[in-house]
C-alpha cells in the first residue's frame, strides 16, 4: 500500500466514524487521552482525561465555525482534573514525540490563575461557548480572553481583538482571514 492508498483508507474511517455520529480526532489526541485514563485507572483514580473539544458545546451555535477557528489546534489538547495533573503529566513526558503538537493543559495552575479573570461579557466569544466542566470553561476563558463578536468588518478595528462570523480576525494590530477547521 502506497501512501495515496493509505490516505484513502484513512479518509474512508473517519468518515464511517462520522456517519456513526463519532467525533474524528487527531490520533496523538486519542494516544495520549487514552494513555493518561489507563493511567489513572491503574492508579484507581477517575478517568477524567478528555480531549478539551468533547466537554464543551455552542451557547450561540451562529459562531461555532469562527469558534472552532479562533481555538485552532487547542480544541484538541488534553484536560483533566486539577488533582490528577501530575500524574497525567508523567504520562505526557513519557509518551516523548509521540503526543505531537497536542498540549496537557495545567488545570492546577489555569484554575490558581482564574480567579483574577472577569467573566466574559455577552459580545465576546468566550460567552458563546459553554461547558459543564468548569475548568474547561476557564481554559476558553482563558484563549478567547476579550475577543469581541462583530457583525461587521467594519467594526473590526473597534476593539483591539475581534472576529466576524465570515472569520475575519482583528488582532495585533492586523487584519487577517482565519482558516476554516479541517477537522
Amino acid at each position: 500500500m502506497d501512501a495515496a492508498d493509505a490516505a484513502l483508507a484513512n479518509d474512508k474511517g473517519e468518515l464511517k466514524k462520522l456517519r456513526e455520529g463519532k467525533m474524528v480526532y487527531p490520533k496523538e489526541s486519542e494516544l495520549l487521552r487514552g494513555a493518561v485514563n489507563a493511567e489513572f485507572q491503574k492508579r484507581g483514580m477517575e478517568c477524567d482525561a478528555k480531549i478539551f473539544s468533547e466537554v464543551l458545546y455552542m451557547e450561540d451555535t451562529g459562531w461555532q465555525e469562527c469558534a472552532e477557528a479562533a481555538l485552532g489546534f487547542r480544541r484538541f489538547d488534553i484536560i483533566v482534573s486539577p488533582s490528577h495533573y501530575q500524574a497525567a503529566k508523567q504520562v505526557f513526558t513519557g509518551l516523548g514525540e509521540k503526543v505531537g503538537d497536542v498540549s496537557l493543559v495545567d488545570t492546577p495552575s489555569l484554575m490558581r490563575d482564574s480567579q483574577r479573570w472577569s467573566p466574559p461579557e455577552t459580545n465576546m466569544l468566550a460567552y458563546k461557548i459553554g461547558s459543564e466542566n468548569y475548568v474547561a470553561k476557564q481554559y476558553v476563558n482563558y484563549l478567547l480572553n476579550g475577543i469581541v463578536c462583530c457583525e461587521a468588518a467594519s467594526e473590526l478595528e473597534d476593539f483591539s481583538r475581534s472576529v466576524t462570523h465570515d472569520l475575519l480576525r482583528h488582532q495585533g494590530y492586523r487584519l487577517q482571514r482565519m482558516r476554516k477547521s479541517t477537522r
